[in-house]
């Protein structure tokens, strides 16, 4: 198994490091980055536009992860020896007035992350709202497919700036959370082909969709919360969904 560290923290503009390949390449590759391979100092950066492989064959170690700008990032965490890529938290927590105060985060902004192939990315610190473990998308999509595993504290789909989008697909496909999900108006879960997700506890804002579909396909959680509005909830095709308490 092999560990990437993930964590978000300040804006240390000196630290951060950028990857510059508009095309698929190795995470451990300085070539690919505009500040050399991020490391436990550094926020590793994925604003350039493109769409591509980021592959990993050795340990390795960030701050955090930002994607933005139309980016779409595909962590490939196989090759032939299941990876995983470990978030560990340090420092202060975040704000709402400035979210990357907070460690071991990943932002996505207007772009797209998708986690593929058997692996394991792993935010590793304990779940807070504003800070650990926090995976937060605006106007975004988050993809687990192939086998591959999410491990996380706190999702927030902050759909009502435009809808976000969340799929977990394939068998053995996991999204598995220590605290509270948020999915906001507009925002979209859809758990299919045999994936998994499995939050501790889901608030889901009036407009929220949640789907799980197809034999094997499972959403195990603790209790839900639907707030103001009409949310919908599908389960279909010998889909499962149990939670222990309904509000």
């Amino acid at each position: 198994m092999i560990a990437l560290v993930l964590i978000v923290a300040n804006h240390a503009w000196a630290l951060d490091t950028a990857w510059t390949n508009t095309g698929s390449g190795s995470f451990n590759d300085p070539g690919n980055w505009n500040n050399g391979v991020p490391t436990n100092t550094d926020v590793a950066y994925f604003t350039n536009g493109a769409t591509f492989t980021v592959n990993f064959t050795t340990n390795q170690q960030s701050k955090g992860m930002v994607i933005s700008n139309g980016t779409t990032v595909i962590l490939d965490l196989h090759d032939g020896t299941s990876r995983t890529y470990e978030a560990t938290i340090v420092g202060s927590g975040a704000t709402a007035g400035n979210p990357l105060t907070g460690d071991g985060q990943i932002f996505i902004r207007n772009a797209a992350l998708v986690v593929t192939d058997p692996g394991v990315l792993d935010l590793n610190n304990t779940p807070n709202y504003n800070s650990g473990k926090r995976l937060d998308l605006l106007r975004s999509t988050l993809i687990v497919s192939n086998g591959a595993t999410v491990n996380y504290g706190y999702v927030a789909a902050l759909a009502g700036y435009g809808g976000d989008r969340i799929v977990v697909t394939g068998t053995n496909s996991l999204l598995d959370g220590d605290d509270w999900d948020a999915l906001n108006s507009g925002s979209t879960m859809i758990v299919t082909n045999g994936g998994r997700w499995s939050p501790s506890h889901l608030y889901a804002d009036g407009g929220a969709t949640v789907i799980v579909a197809g034999t094997s396909s499972r959403i195990d959680m603790g209790s839900v919360i639907f707030a103001s509005g009409s949310s919908t909830v599908l389960a279909s095709d010998g889909a499962r969904w149990t939670s222990t308490s309904l509000v």
